[in-house]
């Protein structure tokens, strides 16, 4: 058993007596780790060594005494080992910091060109009378020109079923040529071309519409050019030549070539 000194304190144990065992010195949590054999290679050095190669050693230990699996031991000394990070030369060098100077920002001076706006509505409709001007005097031009190319056939003699000047022409036949000429389309007969032009007041005709005359029961029978003035160019009857003639009839009707 242990004797108390003068102080009070605990001397060492009386030789030939046992402690009791919560009287007995304590190992070391070190020592109880490390395996016996690596008690003196330890015990010289534990304090030059650092959390991390501690940590690596009592990993060893434990998987050498059998406490923990060598891959858990590997594991640790790879994690536990400690990091070096190189800093930058700005940093260890001491120099001061300095920002970056924002890139100047320019602009392109390039001078603007100027796109006109698009036409309104209002602009459209204001051009809409001058389309239908132009379209009126096409009309128009083609109504003189009817007449014109009319005059140049004037003496050419009737001949009944005539189409062209030589031989001759019959009234349908010359006003199928002359419109033709202008640049429209009639078809063969009197009656064929009435139903194809458009139908005019009398009060609404003018040089160059086609004049047709019809009997009392309403047949048409003849078409000349209306000239104006009560007169027209046909081609009249056999005997009779191209020309120039007074409209000897009040049983007409008037049309207008498309």
């Amino acid at each position: 058993m242990t004797r108390r000194t003068a102080s009070g304190r605990l001397g060492a144990p009386v030789a030939g007596k046992r402690q009791p065992a919560h009287l007995a010195p304590r190992r070391s949590l070190l020592q109880a780790a490390v395996p016996p054999g690596l008690g003196t290679s330890l015990s010289g050095g534990v304090s030059s060594l650092s959390r991390f190669g501690l940590a690596a050693v009592l990993g060893s230990a434990l998987v050498t005494a059998g406490q923990m699996p060598a891959s858990a031991a590997t594991g640790t000394a790879v994690k536990a080992a400690p990091l070096t990070t190189v800093a930058p030369a700005a940093f260890t060098s001491g120099a001061p910091l300095a920002a970056t100077p924002a890139s100047a920002v320019t602009f392109d001076s390039a001078a603007l060109t100027a796109v006109a706006a698009p036409k309104t509505a209002a602009a459209k409709t204001a051009a809409a009378p001058k389309a239908a001007s132009t379209t009126t005097l096409t009309a128009a031009a083609r109504r003189a020109k009817i007449i014109k190319i009319a005059k140049q056939y004037v003496g050419v003699r009737y001949v009944w079923g005539g189409t062209k000047p030589r031989p001759g022409f019959d009234c349908s036949g010359y006003t199928k040529y002359v419109v033709k000429k202008a640049g429209k389309t009639l078809p063969r007969t009197s009656r064929q071309q009435y139903s194809h032009v458009r139908k005019i007041a009398k009060s609404q005709r003018k040089p160059g519409d086609l004049i047709f005359f019809k009997s009392s029961s309403g047949r048409v029978f003849h078409v000349g050019i209306y000239a104006g003035k009560g007169k027209m160019y046909d081609s009249p009857r056999p005997g009779k030549r191209v020309g120039l003639h007074k409209i000897w009839s009040s049983r007409v009707s008037y049309g207008r070539i498309g």
